[in-house]
This record gives structure tokens, sequence and C-alpha cells, in this order.
């Protein structure tokens, strides 16, 4: 784990093999009170409007292949990406003595940030557009279609009500998390063989990891990952994302639909049966559910975070967005 200590020296280090020259003044974008497997600084050359961001990891083996591999992933998707405004933060140099990579700094706003300033959620439909066709361009360098395997998802959850049942976790309201896996159950015998797509996926796409920038450019930002998976896990951790973090209010459930409508409308995904992505949708609500641990749901955000998973585990996204 990182500590601002080390970091900053880290970070000045890799700088000075980077530009040698030039002096920087770094500002953390991590909490400098707490340890972290990545640190992030954005670095400004001193008198000079020049900015760059400087993300360091682990000084081990892992660490060092975690962020060569980020380096490399940022350079082959920003050439294998066709549409001007949707890109990625241009890749600068990588300093293999302190993992350390330096990229471009883009002044742009993540959804999450911007998500405040939306007061309903068709307010947010282009933006929802514009971050589902910057996925879509990311992962048609490595898609390929695929007949949907639904059986190692089931046997995931199968191991969580096997854990439970050994009590080594508690899953929360469980009567209520069997009549839904019972419903999945079903699902999985309707999707299973049908057609969908797999992918060298994001991995970690979420409302913080797409960026608006000037001019409608899109920036997708933190993908490492280099393993073959479901193109629909990018998707569907976008979504529930979204319904998670949108504002506790009185906004109708059915209002997500609308959401996931204008994100699948640039997303354009014409290859997967409605089955498979209901399948897939209430499958990661479920393991999100079971991944809670109810022995412990006195958090507020914790609450909050089961609702959601409840209500995106029986209630299909895709009722208006077919």
């Amino acid at each position: 784990m990182l500590d601002a200590d080390y970091s900053v020296k880290a970070a000045r280090r890799a700088l000075r093999v980077f530009l040698p020259e030039e002096e920087f003044a770094l500002a953390s974008l991590k909490d400098p009170t707490k340890l972290y497997d990545t640190w992030v600084f954005r670095c400004k050359i001193r008198g000079k409007n020049s900015t760059f961001v400087c993300k360091l990891s682990t000084p081990d083996a892992a660490g060092r292949a975690k962020i060569l591999n980020q380096y490399q992933r940022l350079k082959s998707t920003n050439a294998a990406l066709k549409h001007p405004l949707l890109t990625t933060p241009q890749a600068l140099a990588f300093v293999e003595k302190d993992c350390a990579l330096i990229m471009e700094h883009v002044k742009a706003e993540s959804l999450q940030q911007l998500l405040p300033q939306f007061s309903n959620i068709a307010d947010a439909s282009t933006h929802l557009q514009n971050a589902g066709r910057w996925i879509s361009g990311f992962q048609q360098a490595t898609i390929k279609p695929a007949a949907f395997d639904t059986k190692p998802h089931m046997n995931w959850l199968l191991k969580k009500l096997q854990r439970h049942d050994e009590k080594l976790i508690v899953i929360p309201d469980y009567d209520a998390f069997m009549v839904e896996f019972h419903q999945l159950e079903q699902c999985a015998s309707e999707a299973q063989a049908l057609p969908s797509t797999r992918c060298v996926t994001h991995k970690d796409f979420h409302l913080g990891n797409v960026l608006f920038g000037r001019k409608g450019a899109v920036y997708g930002i933190d993908f490492e990952n280099k393993k073959e998976d479901d193109a629909l896990r990018d998707v569907i951790s976008f979504l529930f994302d979204f319904a998670i973090k949108w504002p506790v209010n009185a906004t109708a459930f059915e209002n997500f639909q609308t959401a996931t409508a204008a994100f699948l409308a640039g997303y354009a995904d014409h290859a997967t049966p409605p089955v498979v992505f209901e399948f897939f949708q209430k499958f990661s609500a479920l393991n999100g559910w079971s991944g809670l641990e109810g022995r412990n749901l006195t958090d507020q955000n914790k609450r909050h975070r089961l609702e959601r998973l409840k209500q995106l585990a029986k209630t299909s996204l895709l009722d208006i967005a077919r």
C-alpha cells in the first residue's frame, strides 16, 4: 500500500525522469491520510500552464505490471478509437523504477461530478448516450460473437449460497433473495446459449471513469484489464452505478429505464437478445446483494445500496428500452 509521503517522493522522481529541466507543483487526488494501492497526482509545471497526471502503483512486480499494462492499454485504446471525440488521455511516459504512469491531464468533469446538476434523469440523457458510445467504441477492437453461458454465473451464486448455509457470510433478507434466485434459474434456462458478445472489457466502467470535456469530447479512464469477458459486464456495471448513485428522492424506479434507453441508444447493441440482458442484470444484482453482509447494515449508504439492488433484481431495465 502507498502512503502520502512515499507517493510524493516517488512522483517527483518520476517527473524528473520525464522532464528533468522542470519543477512541478503536486496536488494529490487521493486522501493524504489513507493508504492506497494506487496514488494519483495532478502535476503543474511551475511558471507554465502545462499540467499532467502522475499515477503510481506499489513498487513490486504486481504493481509494476499493473501500471505498465495501463500505460500500454491507454496507447492501444487511443489508437483504436475511431471517432475523434471518443478518446482517452494521452499516455506520455512509463517510469518503471517508480511504477509511474504519466499522462495528459484533460480539463473535463466525470459524470459522477455532473450528477448533482441534473434535476431529473431525462436531463442526463445526452451524457448517458455518449457514455454508451464511448464504451461501445472501446469494446469494438476486441469484440466477437459468442454463445452466452449462464453456468459460471449460476455456479458463482451457488457458492455464495453455500457460504451462507455454512454461516461464513450472511445474505441480507435471505428469503427475498431466494425468491429472486429461483427466478434467475428460470431465466438461465431461457438465456443459455443465446447470442451474445465477448471482448476485453474495461472492468471498472462507472460514473467516475467517463469524463466530459470541451466541444463534446468524451474520455474514458482507468482501464487496465486485458482479459476477455462478457461485453455486458461493462454495460451493467455502469447502469447499476448510475441507479445507485442517483440522489435518494421520490424518483420512480421506472425512470432508470429511461436512463437505460439513452445509454443503449449510444451503445447500439443489436446482437444480444433481451433475455440475456435480463439474466445478466438479475445475476449482477443478486451478486451485489449477496456481498453486502447482513450482519452489518447499520450504514445508511449500505441500506440504500441494498434497496436499489433489490429493485434491480426484480425490475427489468429494458421494459421501455427494447
